[in-house]
């Protein structure tokens, strides 16, 4: 602090006026001791623990867009098959159609006056009660 300290001793200024000069002197030289600690830290450069934190998250996002394209592929795979089962379901109920349109030609109604049997045929002879397949 140079000079003050003997001005304050010879009464060539006031208390206030020292503890002022000091407070400032505290201050600036607080305020400097910061700067360089920051000038250093940027000389320095970031410090390890900050580049493998910053590496971790770079590796997190790159884990976390592979899940998301991996998830993504697995929806268009299953979009596909669903289309895929649609199409088979649409293909079924055309057999359907078609096998219930052959039944109905196949079946035939025998009206009510048609010739029963009491007993049963001789090997050989036909049987209205029984299919014809």
């Amino acid at each position: 602090m140079g000079t003050r300290p003997n001005l304050h001793r010879n009464d060539d200024i006031s208390t206030a006026q020292y503890d002022l000069a000091r407070t400032r002197f505290t201050s600036t030289a607080a305020a400097l001791q910061k700067a360089e600690e920051q000038l250093a830290l940027v000389q320095e450069g970031p410090r390890k623990e900050q580049i493998e934190a910053a590496r971790a998250q770079v590796a997190q996002a790159q884990a976390n867009l592979q899940l998301t394209e991996a998830s993504r592929l697995e929806l268009k795979r299953l979009e596909q098959e669903l289309v895929t089962r649609r199409a088979q379901a649409e293909q079924a109920r055309a057999q359907v159609s078609v096998v219930e349109a052959q039944l109905a030609d196949a079946v035939s109604i025998s009206p009510s006056t048609a010739l029963s049997w009491s007993s049963p045929p001789k090997q050989g002879k036909f049987s209205p009660r029984e299919p014809l397949i």
